[in-house]
């Protein structure tokens, strides 16, 4: 069984062209790949702390406005005082929320020993 001339021709053509669109398309996705995804660990903590900038809700601070009396630089100042004590106490309570996740665990620790037995 012999194969014309014309047919030695186009398999090889074929072949070469269905290698080449492989090729590309490979090369594609691969590109793709790495352009949606970080590259490194940096860039990736820079995304997650713009994300978590973005969803948490800092509310607005409404400045008061400058009078020059000196009671309503008083009540701004108290104002801010609060806003803080706010704030500080929410700091601690995820303090305390630390400390509880590590007696837990250093509870956990303790709840065997060998010598017991």
């Amino acid at each position: 069984m012999t194969l014309s001339l014309k047919w030695k021709i186009i398999i090889p053509v074929v072949v070469i062209l269905a290698l080449i669109a492989g090729y590309l398309q490979i090369k594609n996705a691969k590109q793709n790949i790495t352009e949606e995804t970080p590259i490194n660990f940096q860039e990736q903590q820079e995304q997650a702390q713009k994300q978590q900038e973005q969803n948490t809700t800092i509310p607005k601070v409404v400045l008061p406005v400058a009078t020059g009396n000196i009671d309503d630089t008083v009540n701004a100042l108290l104002q801010d005082s609060s806003s803080e004590t706010g704030i500080l106490q929410e700091e601690m309570a995820d303090a305390d929320i630390i400390a509880d996740d590590s007696q837990a665990i250093s509870d956990f620790g303790q709840s065997y020993n060998e010598n017991e037995f």
